[in-house]
């Protein structure tokens, strides 16, 4: 039987660091923002805000629409710049390394929340740990829900969403290397009580309405591909998995090319 997607609906919990107004170093938002991953702090209308780790993170209500989701992304960034205002700014970048004097607490030293796994091999992805210490990094989730949720479902999709936006996201924003030693891998997911939530990309799209629209389009083109049955080889899967784990731009344009997949500034 053919797979349809009921009443897809796009949201997001992306993170961006804190730099500071005074000295223009960044700055760890714990004790700053309030919020926790059990409990987020309501800031009305379906939206939330949180600490994790030294990044601040935001979560927004669900889309319906590539208008309504790109709304909801930009008002969830002036939202939080409004609450961190009188002491900083915003960053979005995929990586950042800090002062070890904003790394002191237990907080500030813990990676990871529960754990993730990969929609390719259904395994548990091992907990993260850097080398450099004073790395943080920031990631930019996107969540689906649709009605009609099965894990199998869920699993092509990300699967979906690897080929659509974690293989461009590799030439749209090249300077990833420190992140992928910890995070960013291909097809990392989790399974959620309304589908799924594909947890490769980092906060790279947040940085412009164009972007924002790009990844909404592109949850549709996966969404697409699966209705359609449409399906990668081996040769995708290995090509693929060069361009997302290792960066290899060369490999990401192959596959570009071939799934004539689309792009943005």
């Amino acid at each position: 039987m053919r797979i349809k997607i009921e009443n897809p609906l796009v949201g997001a919990d992306p993170e961006v660091f804190l730099v500071s107004k005074e000295t223009g170093k960044f700055i760890s938002a714990i004790g700053k923002l309030g919020g926790t991953k059990t409990a987020p702090r309501a800031l009305g209308n379906g939206f939330f805000v949180q600490e994790d780790n030294v990044l601040a993170e935001f979560n927004i209500p669900p889309a319906k629409n590539k208008k309504e989701f790109t709304k909801h992304i930009q008002t969830g960034l002036k939202l939080l710049a409004k609450e961190v205002n009188s002491f900083a700014s915003l960053a979005i970048k995929p990586y950042a390394f800090f002062d070890r004097s904003e790394l002191k607490t237990p907080k500030a030293r813990h990676f990871g929340c529960s754990p993730d796994m990969s929609c390719w091999t259904l395994r548990t992805n091992p907990s993260p740990e850097a080398v450099n210490k004073t790395l943080r990094t920031a990631a930019g989730h996107i969540t689906l829900g649709y009605d009609n949720h099965k894990a199998h479902i869920s699993q092509r999709l990300a699967q979906a969403f690897d080929l659509f936006i974690g293989t461009p996201s590799t030439k749209i924003s090249m300077d990833e290397k420190p992140r992928r030693e910890l995070y960013g891998k291909m097809g990392t997911i989790r399974f959620t009580a309304f589908g799924v939530e594909y947890r490769t990309p980092s906060n790279f799209w947040l940085v412009s309405p164009d972007r924002c629209n790009w990844v909404y389009e592109q949850v549709m083109k996966g969404i697409e591909f699966v209705e359609k049955e449409k399906q990668m080889d081996e040769e995708d899967f290995l090509i693929m998995e060069m361009a997302i784990n290792e960066g290899e731009v060369e490999a990401s344009e192959y596959l570009i090319e071939k799934h004539k997949i689309n792009l943005v500034e």
